[in-house]
């Protein structure tokens, strides 16, 4: 998945949520990473309202996820940044950039894994009331997003696409150039329309969801991890072809946009790299210390 490249405007996605604020090139790497917990805490509390003990409670299990993010994840990230930029010097190759977006894949996956345990666990000290008022905040949430989406014309699809391929590579590379744009154009137009189907995926789960929860089962934290780490394989077949279909074109247009990219640009590239590299090297040595070995520094 490359979503983090593309992602629906207004689909709020927690979950990598520390690796998109990374990756955002909007701020200070450290000064929003340092803030993680604050962050997360407003999105939470947008969805059920939390006495002060349980603000407190939430606070130190995100900082003990941090810690662990910090000690055991940002040095790779350290490590496939100078990985990347080596790639650069002979052009970037399709392998060389899967590997790139394979690492950031897998770590959104533990990361994901790690906070569904937070949140999961977290919810069992909430009360039954506050659970309900969790999941219908999803549920309007998903009304909000089918009243966004539904209408949305094929052009206008296409064209959002565009502009997010055109946003977040701007980010890394600068201006782009016409040729950039025309690859961007032209890779988009090969997009299988997803949103409606995404639509359709979430709105299941959801709707499993506030099931078990309903039930007010002892067991339901287990019933839920069930039901999203079970999402995935309950996905129709038309989802996935999509998603992969998708997925292959994303990584083409990065390629070739990557490898079209002027000497400025490249300088760009660069710095931007060696930014988050500091920035990444930085916060860990924040935490708990790290045998620079691994970072192989």
């Amino acid at each position: 998945m490359v979503s983090w490249l593309i992602l629906p405007a207004g689909a709020k996605r927690l979950l990598i949520l520390g690796l998109l604020l990374c990756l955002s090139g909007c701020s200070s790497t450290t000064f929003l990473y340092n803030r993680l917990d604050t962050l997360i805490g407003w999105y939470v509390r947008d969805y059920v309202p939390l006495s002060r003990d349980q603000r407190n409670d939430f606070n130190r299990r995100v900082e003990a996820l941090l810690d662990w993010h910090r000690a055991d994840e940002l040095p790779e990230y350290v490590a496939w940044l100078t990985e990347f930029e080596e790639s650069l010097d002979d052009g970037v190759s399709e392998g060389e950039l899967n590997q790139l977006i394979d690492q950031l894949e897998a770590a959104a996956s533990r990361l994901q894994i790690k906070v569904l345990d937070l949140l999961i666990d977290f919810g069992a000290t909430l009360s039954y009331e506050q659970r309900i008022e969790f999941v219908l905040t999803l549920q309007q949430d998903q009304a909000d997003l089918e009243k966004k989406y539904r209408d949305r014309t094929e052009p206008a699809y296409y064209q959002n696409i565009q502009k997010q391929f055109q946003k977040n590579l701007s980010r890394f590379l600068g201006t782009l150039t016409d040729a950039q744009k025309q690859t961007i154009e032209e890779g988009s137009a090969e997009y299988q329309r997803l949103d409606f189907l995404w639509l359709e995926d979430r709105g299941r789960w959801v709707t499993k969801l506030e099931q078990v929860l309903r039930m007010n089962d002892p067991d339901w934290p287990n019933q839920a991890r069930k039901i999203y780490i079970e999402r995935r394989d309950n996905r129709t077949s038309e989802y996935e072809q999509a998603f992969a279909r998708n997925t292959g074109i994303s990584r083409q247009i990065i390629l070739s946009v990557l490898n079209q990219r002027t000497s400025k640009q490249d300088r760009r590239l660069r710095r931007e790299i060696e930014r988050y590299r500091t920035d990444f090297e930085a916060l860990i040595e924040s935490g708990q210390p790290i045998n620079r070995e691994v970072l192989g520094l």
